[in-house]
């Protein structure tokens, strides 16, 4: 049947909607400390169009930075119409110096709708943060001060530490400790990794460390020792110094 002169009629096509690539940011910056690794960064894409949207990646270098490898995660994949996916980078790093320092290497997104972004990544290194000693206890009592069995039951030096790096152990760590006694006699401790006076307990993050020191009070003639001690860590980097004074019990 025809249409009679001057009318109208609608007609429903079915639609086909491009997909559309959308990602959250074309820039990355990591973040690490003095030998050490950076943590990993994120970003988003989401399809912004309709259709199934395709994307991945792929790897460029100018080899003239200290990024020395990348991992995307997951390295590419499909998206629906308004669907999004958090992509979380990884870096290797090599060569960095302090403070800001050009990636060199980094890597584009492409998407099947022709997109391409590149995206810029820098890497700020930052001195190594160095152990803190956690200590509240600022005097002591020793019970057996090598009064009467020198060879016996030493009294301990124990001390909490904090370690962002994590570390701190036994075959890293250093311990150092300065003592004073009342009548002016002075001397240091110095205990190596390895030593068999110092004992390190924890995860190298959170712990504690003991020490195995004789502080001779002369049978009485003594009457306080004040000592101080400081940590150093795996890194190189010396903690806080706590002070705190022994007196004979």
């Amino acid at each position: 049947m025809g249409l009679a002169v001057g009318a109208t009629v609608s007609v429903d096509f079915v639609g086909t909607y491009v997909p559309e690539l959308w990602v959250s940011t074309d820039a990355l910056e990591f973040t690490a400390p003095v030998e050490g690794s950076p943590g990993s960064e994120t970003f988003q894409i989401r399809n912004v169009g309709g259709g199934t949207l395709d994307w991945g990646f792929f790897v460029w270098d100018t080899g003239l930075g200290c990024i020395k490898d990348l991992f995307l995660t997951p390295s590419g994949g499909s998206l629906g119409a308004g669907e999004s996916v958090t992509v979380r980078v990884d870096v290797v790093l090599s060569g960095c110096s302090l403070g800001w320092n050009l990636g060199g290497r980094g890597f584009t997104i492409t998407g099947s709708d022709g997109s391409e972004v590149p995206f810029d990544l820098t890497v700020l290194v930052v001195p190594s943060p160095a152990p803190l000693i956690e200590f509240d206890r600022h005097r002591r009592v020793c019970q057996n001060c090598c009064i009467s069995d020198p060879d016996g039951d030493w009294y301990k030096e124990t001390v909490d530490y904090i370690d962002l790096e994590g570390d701190v152990d036994e075959s890293t760590s250093w311990l150092y400790a300065t003592w004073s006694f009342s009548d002016g006699a002075s001397g240091t401790y110095t205990y190596p990794p390895g030593s068999g006076f110092i004992t390190y307990t924890g995860d190298g993050s959170t712990g504690t460390v003991t020490t195995d020191p004789c502080y001779n009070f002369l049978d009485g003639a003594r009457k306080w020792v004040d000592v101080t001690m400081r940590l150093r860590d795996g890194g190189g980097n010396d903690s806080n110094v706590v002070s705190f004074r022994i007196t004979p019990g």
